[in-house]
């Protein structure tokens, strides 16, 4: 799990922008879209709740299915090491060195291909 801690700060500029947001959409949008643009008040004001609950009741955090405390560019270590482009070429060398007829060569692609 990735866990995502905000501090009070950011739930106090999030509730503050919410405002403001509501705000800005009732005084722009409220004279030309009715009650099209309350709707489009509640989004805002959905997460400015959301913002006042964490700032009342403390903090907590948000969490996402994966690995904990993973970094993105690392590889699995669990997954086995394969090199499907390296294999193919060395393939495709073998058949244009003429080592491997062509029949030979389909059917160890077809191979190559279904093991990855």
């Amino acid at each position: 799990m990735y866990h995502v801690r905000f501090s009070r700060g950011q739930y106090l500029l999030g509730l503050i922008f919410c405002i403001f947001m509501i705000i800005f959409i009732l005084e722009m949008f409220l004279p030309f879209f009715g009650d099209f643009a309350i709707f489009m008040a509640l989004w805002p004001g959905l997460i400015a709740l959301f913002c006042l609950k964490y700032l009342i009741f403390g903090g907590s955090h948000i969490s996402i299915d994966g690995p904990k405390n993973s970094r993105r560019n690392e590889p699995d270590p669990e997954a086995p090491v394969t090199n499907f482009d390296l294999e193919l070429r060395k393939l495709a060398a073998l058949k244009h060195d003429g080592l491997i007829t062509e029949s030979e060569f389909k059917k160890k692609r077809r191979q190559l291909m279904d093991r990855f």
